[in-house]
């Protein structure tokens, strides 16, 4: 079961910074993460591969330079 992890600057949208799930896909993933954290959804744009022991760290873009 892949396992993701908001980091903290995501957290303050959610109060589950942390879910497990047992998709295949990064995008079912995520959407398995924003079911319980529609705030932070604009983040769903990606379809790579997970495999059973995958974990995803999600982090908030910034930019500037």
């Amino acid at each position: 079961m892949a396992h993701l992890v908001l980091t903290q600057q995501l957290r303050h949208f959610t109060d589950a910074p942390e879910v497990d799930s047992a998709a295949t896909t990064l995008r079912g993933a995520l959407q398995d993460a924003f079911a319980a954290t529609p705030r932070v959804r604009d983040y769903e744009k990606l379809d790579d591969a997970l495999g059973a022991a995958s974990q995803v760290h999600v982090l908030r873009a910034l930019t500037g330079g």
